[in-house]
């Protein structure tokens, strides 16, 4: 007999995400993703004001529509979505989620700060040896920390600044000048003190989410491989001067790695940087499962309670 399949829809601040899983049939067995697909729809970047704008929930829509019309043809007959940073921080974020609700006909879990952080944990942990550290996700338009002790988490925040935010406020053309990057950085660390979340003193961060996926590749596409499970702060600050002193070969660079991030991976860059910088971190471990794996495991979980 197949086995039931079941679809996530990841609205994010930049990418919104269609992921369909395998549900196993013992409960201690982990879901096999079986699709994924992705659109870059930029949803934080139609934010005009603190509101999210009618285009920006017709541009969603269109994307979701697709998506789940393609879950249903992949077996999906549970279908569920979620919200982060772009829906949740907007000021009008419950009369734009209903309207985007109505449209698409499915509820919407917006996710709270908290929920996206430990969430993301949850996927992370899942995959790697998590147990000692900070997690880290660095989205669109929020970045999550979570700080871990034995495999557990003590405390996490979400900083009300992401990739994509960043690019949208500071940055004139695609790829940031020195003077844009330093903006970046201040813009950041000024929402990271507001927010009173100290980042604690850590010997490694655990990464997740498509900036750090995605530097990750571009410093391996430099050093002529094909992934890199792990890089240093020395790296990633190596790729940070390649941007600015090499932006026509950063560029490409990017470009044969993924082009739906040649805007917002170097402000995501520059978020990571700091927070290597307040952890005084070694390296990071990226983790290809986060959020989603999270919601999806929290999910089943709650389904067996």
């Amino acid at each position: 007999m197949k086995q039931p399949q079941i679809g996530i829809i990841d609205i994010g601040s930049n990418t919104i995400r269609l992921c369909t899983y395998a549900l196993p049939d013992r409960s201690e067995a982990a879901p096999v993703k079986t699709f994924t697909e992705k659109k870059s729809v930029g949803l934080s970047a139609y934010v005009r004001d603190g509101i999210m704008t009618e285009r920006g929930i017709k541009a969603a829509a269109k994307a979701i529509a697709n998506q789940m019309q393609h879950a249903r043809l992949m077996g999906c007959q549970d279908i569920r979505l979620f919200a982060t940073a772009a829906l949740r921080n907007c000021r009008n974020s419950a009369e734009a989620t209903h309207a985007l609700a109505e449209r698409v006909g499915a509820r919407i879990d917006i996710l709270s700060a908290r929920q996206e952080a430990e969430f993301g944990f949850m996927g992370i942990k899942a995959e790697l040896d998590a147990t000692d550290g900070m997690a880290v996700d660095i989205g669109g338009g929020s970045t999550e920390l979570t700080y871990v002790k034995d495999g557990n988490v003590v405390r996490c925040c979400s900083i009300p600044a992401g990739s994509l935010s960043l690019w949208n406020a500071h940055v004139a053309g695609i790829i940031p000048n020195a003077d844009e990057l330093a903006a970046c950085t201040r813009a950041f660390l000024r929402a990271l003190d507001e927010s009173g979340f100290e980042i604690p003193r850590v010997p490694r961060l655990f990464g997740t989410g498509g900036t750090i996926r995605n530097a990750a590749r571009v410093i391996a596409f430099r050093a002529e491989g094909t992934d890199a499970a792990t890089f240093t702060a020395a790296q990633l600050d190596d790729l940070l001067s390649y941007t600015t002193e090499e932006p026509g070969s950063y560029a490409r660079a990017i470009l044969a790695v993924e082009p739906a991030r040649i805007h917002s991976l170097t402000p995501g860059t520059a978020i990571l940087r700091a927070v290597f910088e307040r952890s005084g971190a070694r390296s990071i471990a990226v983790s290809k499962s986060g959020v989603r794996e999270g919601y999806l495991h929290n999910l089943l979980a709650t389904r067996t309670a």
